[in-house]
């Protein structure tokens, strides 16, 4: 009986001292990557946040049993700690907030920018000394750490309810499109060609790139067409944002007719399974084409399940003492708290990559390209090219762009000649190297290959509507009389009823080319651009 008693005294002591230890650093380490992946949900699986949580949620217990052998206090080291962490976890936005503000109204002292590291920095370390010394000499700290730790839980309820709705209306979403609405036929002899459906993202059409960039575009154009190329004179997109436009393309219709009763709080939802259960993609699999498709860095727009899903397979690691690869959710996350300082000013060899980058993932798609034709069958190629949408990383002739001090790599803080000059450039080295790999595409496929070369939408930042929607478009369909076929104002939405009647035995009727400009992809309030080139 004593033993009992004993035992049962034991355990109540212990189930004290648990419940004595403070909830509030756990409840900010949460919150700082929940409520970013929260802002990012639709860009990123939900599974990158686990890693980042377990580390953070770790680190906290390690500090918390440390700061309480130094304060001898559970409530105390909570509070500390829960203060020095939010610091932590929010250095970063404040950073980009007011970096963002200044570089925005042109804050400078003799044309030097005045906002930096090494001023913040200094700020937050003597916010945390004063912090940590308050809250070190404060006696009753109880109602402090309740009314903390009630407003963190209160605080984190809000990402997690916009992280469940969304994973529960996503699934409400995740089914295969209807797509068997025609019947496609193999070619003659069962000669199928494969098809590249390759996409240059904001690349403009040839008055826009002179008028607005003052890039002449004919010797491009001239060698497509030397090719075989039909270049669209006066091409527009149906949409002006990419996910529509896309969805739009390679599902043969608008999405008006698509979804009648889409709202707009669900557009992000339903254009995944057209984006990745599209009709030209199934119909094509149907007839036993094999899909290819490469990674592009934007989640939304890929095709892991594709037969062959192309990668780089390459990561770099961040240098802090360790090494270890991290998902560029877990960049982002870096380069929101305090890590943005060393990983800026490359304190002890910091250095951040969710690697691939932007330029290495460009690089290996280009590079990759011309050797398709390598694998055997019927292939349906998908490449989505971020170029020549920023960030600028590419010189005209394919050298190393510096990311400036006023963050040249983020399109909202370009001056306006930069911005020009950056697209103009990226625009060059595309063209540069698109000749040369649609040439080896061209003489390497043992049946002569159908591509569809075509941006989603015109140049950001420039123009307005008009030029957003001035997209450019160029097929090659061997075998036929591409004029023929085609027309100078002929839109994405009728390109694969094109392909498909012509090569495939299909009867669609081509739909009216409408061009539909909204603000973002949510934005289902159209104002529709009339197609005013002059050569159509």
């Amino acid at each position: 009986m004593v033993k009992r008693l004993s035992s049962s005294i034991h355990r109540t002591a212990w189930i004290r001292k648990i419940k004595t230890i403070p909830a509030l650093p756990f409840l900010v380490s949460i919150y700082g990557v929940v409520a970013l992946y929260a802002e990012n949900i639709s860009e990123t699986p939900v599974g990158v946040i686990w890693r980042p949580l377990l580390v953070l949620t770790l680190s906290a217990a390690a500090l918390l049993i440390l700061f309480r052998v130094i304060t001898k206090d559970w409530q105390k080291s909570g509070l500390i700690l829960g203060f020095l962490l939010l610091l932590f976890v929010t250095y970063g936005h404040v950073y980009i907030f007011i970096k963002d503000v200044l570089l925005w109204r042109d804050v400078t002292v003799s044309g030097v920018y005045i906002f930096r590291h090494q001023t913040m920095s200094k700020v937050w370390f003597l916010t945390a000394v004063v912090g940590f010394v308050l809250i070190f000499r404060m006696k009753n700290l109880r109602p402090i750490m309740q009314y903390a730790t009630a407003m963190s839980a209160i605080l984190l309820l809000f990402p997690v309810y916009t992280i469940g709705s969304y994973l529960v209306q996503e699934s409400n979403y995740d089914t295969t499109p209807e797509t068997t609405d025609a019947t496609l036929r193999l070619p003659a002899e069962n000669r199928a060609p494969d098809i590249y459906f390759i996409v240059l993202d904001a690349y403009g059409r040839s008055d826009v790139l002179q008028n607005v960039f003052g890039l002449d575009n004919s010797e491009f154009i001239n060698d497509l067409e030397d090719m075989g190329f039909y270049v669209v004179e006066c091409s527009q997109s149906n949409y002006a944002r990419t996910k529509l436009s896309v969805a739009s393309t390679l599902n043969l219709d608008y999405i008006q007719n698509l979804a009648p009763d889409l709202n707009a709080e669900d557009v992000d939802f339903w254009v995944k399974p057209y984006l990745l259960e599209s009709k030209v993609r199934t119909q094509l699999e149907t007839l036993g084409y094999k899909t290819v498709a490469f990674y592009n860095g934007f989640p939304v727009l890929e095709w892991k399940n594709a037969d062959y899903y192309l990668n780089t397979g390459e990561r770099n690691a961040i240098k802090f003492r360790i090494s270890a690869t991290v998902t560029p959710f877990e960049e982002l996350f870096l380069n929101t708290t305090l890590f943005r300082a060393f990983i800026d000013l490359r304190l002890a060899g910091a250095e951040v990559s969710s690697d691939p980058t932007r330029r290495e993932v460009i690089l290996y798609t280009l590079e990759t390209l011309p050797q398709i034709p390598n694998i055997s069958g019927a292939k349906f190629v998908y490449a989505h090219l971020i170029l020549p949408h920023p960030p600028f990383v590419f010189g005209p002739n394919g050298e190393e762009t510096a990311n400036s001090e006023k963050g040249l790599n983020d399109i909202t803080l370009y001056e306006d000649e930069a911005m020009r000059a950056a697209f103009r450039d990226q625009t060059l080295y595309t063209n540069q190297r698109l000749i040369p790999i649609l040439r080896s595409i061209i003489e390497e496929s043992s049946v002569p290959p159908i591509i569809v070369l075509e941006s989603d939408h015109g140049p950001t930042a420039y123009g307005g509507a008009q030029n957003r929607m001035a997209n450019f478009m160029a097929y090659y369909l061997p075998g036929t009389d591409p004029a023929e076929i085609f027309y100078p104002s002929i839109t994405p939405v009728n390109t694969f009823r094109v392909v498909f009647n012509t090569y495939f035995g299909a009867e669609y009727p081509l739909l009216e080319d409408v061009s539909y400009y909204s603000e973002s992809t949510t934005d289902l309030e159209y104002e529709v651009i009339p197609n005013t080139c002059a050569g159509q």
